[in-house]
C-alpha cells in the first residue's frame, strides 16, 4: 500500500485516523513499532503507537522522519525498520501523509471556529435587534410614565408590563432554541418555565 496516498475511513476522529495510520506504517515498513509524536504551541504532546503494548525503549534501530505543518509538528519514528532507502523513502511518505491529515484537521477546526463565530454573531443580532430594543423601549416608557398624572399611569404602566412579558418570552423562546440544538447545555441549566 502507498502510505502517500493512504486515506482515512470516513467518519473518524484524526486521533483515530493517526492511530490506523501508525498500524498501517507498521505493516508496510515491517517495522516491530511505529510512534507518530505530534506537538503545539498550545497542545499537549500527542503521541499515537502501534502496536501499543509495546515500549519503545526496548525497541532496536529507530528510523524517525519529522514533519511540520508550520502550526505543529513533530516526527515519525520506526522501531526494528531495516536502513535501506526503500525504509527512508516510506518514512518520508508517511510523514508527508501526516501533514496532509494535520491541515485537514486544521481547516476542519478553523470552519468550526468559523461556524461558532457565526451563531454567536447571529445571536447577538437577534438579542440587539429584537429583545434588547424591546426592553429599552419599556425602560423609556417607564420613565415617561414617572412625570404623569397618576390618573394616567396605571393604564401605561399595564401596557409597559405586557410589553415587558413579549420581550421575556421572546428570550425564553431563544434560549430555549439554543438549549434544544446545543449538546453543551446541560437540560438541568435551561431557565426555569415562566411562573
Amino acid at each position: 500500500m502507498a502510505l502517500a496516498t493512504w486515506i482515512a475511513p470516513a467518519d473518524v476522529t484524526t486521533e483515530d485516523a493517526l492511530r490506523l495510520f501508525a498500524e498501517t506504517c507498521a505493516k508496510a515498513l515491517e517495522a516491530r513499532l511505529v510512534s507518530i509524536s505530534i506537538t503545539a504551541p498550545d497542545e499537549a504532546i500527542r503521541t499515537f503507537t502501534w502496536p501499543a503494548a509495546r515500549a519503545r525503549a526496548t525497541q532496536p534501530e529507530v528510523r524517525s522522519e519529522p514533519f511540520s505543518t508550520g502550526r505543529r509538528g513533530g516526527h515519525i519514528e520506526a522501531y526494528g525498520a531495516n536502513s535501506s532507502a526503500d525504509t527512508r523513502e516510506l518514512l518520508s511518505a508517511a510523514a508527508a501523509r501526516v501533514v496532509l491529515e494535520l491541515d485537514q484537521d486544521e481547516r476542519a477546526q478553523r470552519r468550526e471556529h468559523e461556524g461558532r463565530t457565526a451563531e454567536r454573531l447571529a445571536l447577538a443580532r437577534v438579542l440587539h435587534d429584537g429583545i434588547l430594543q424591546e426592553l429599552t423601549v419599556a425602560g423609556f416608557a417607564i420613565e415617561g410614565i414617572t412625570k404623569r398624572p397618576a390618573e394616567r399611569i396605571r393604564g401605561e404602566l399595564g401596557a409597559v408590563g405586557n410589553d415587558l412579558r413579549v420581550a421575556q418570552a421572546r428570550l425564553r423562546a431563544v434560549v430555549t432554541d439554543l438549549s434544544e440544538v446545543s449538546p453543551t447545555i446541560p437540560s438541568d441549566s435551561r431557565p426555569p418555565a415562566s411562573q
